[in-house]
């Protein structure tokens, strides 16, 4: 009975903001802190669960690489400073080795990601299992607006 007053005393408490208005629309040092990284190529951030057997410590940090498929770099509160060795590469839906990770590449699929969510798949160690690895959060650029440019090589198709 107890928990059905404290519910119900939660859902009538007015709902404060979680963070305070900014004055003069001003970014936060978080979100400075993101559109830093965001300049800098980066896009996601794969944080481990409590899931993860590697522990939660060790994040990896995406940036499209040039052949257009998503590079994973290992780092912990921040970017890694050199872009030289990714651990894994996402191509698609399937996440796989890449040169620099510790038992070297592979073409066997590492990770399955589910709707920004990482799941382990027939590559790992353990073999393939719903228990999930990793969510991935998404680096925005806060407070900037988008340009739009005409495509200089953009033919009609008419």
């Amino acid at each position: 009975m107890r928990w059905l007053r404290a519910l119900l005393r939660r859902i009538r408490r007015p709902k404060l903001p979680s963070a305070p208005p900014h004055a003069n629309d001003e970014l936060t040092a978080q979100e400075k802190q993101a559109n830093a990284w965001s300049r800098r190529g980066w896009v996601q951030i794969w944080t481990p669960t409590t899931g993860n057997p590697d522990g939660r410590r060790r994040r990896y940090w995406a940036r499209p690489g040039g052949d257009g498929l998503l590079r994973l770099f290992p780092g912990m509160t921040g970017p890694p400073a050199g872009y030289d060795n990714p651990h894994f590469y996402v191509n698609g839906g399937r996440v796989f080795r890449d040169e620099g990770h510790p038992e070297g590449p592979s073409s066997v699929p590492w990770y399955l990601v589910k709707a920004g969510r990482v799941y382990p798949s027939e590559g790992y160690p353990t073999g393939s299992s719903d228990r999930q690895h990793f969510e991935i959060r998404p680096i925005r650029a806060k407070g900037i607006a988008p340009s739009v440019r005409r495509n200089p090589h953009y033919r009609s198709p008419e």
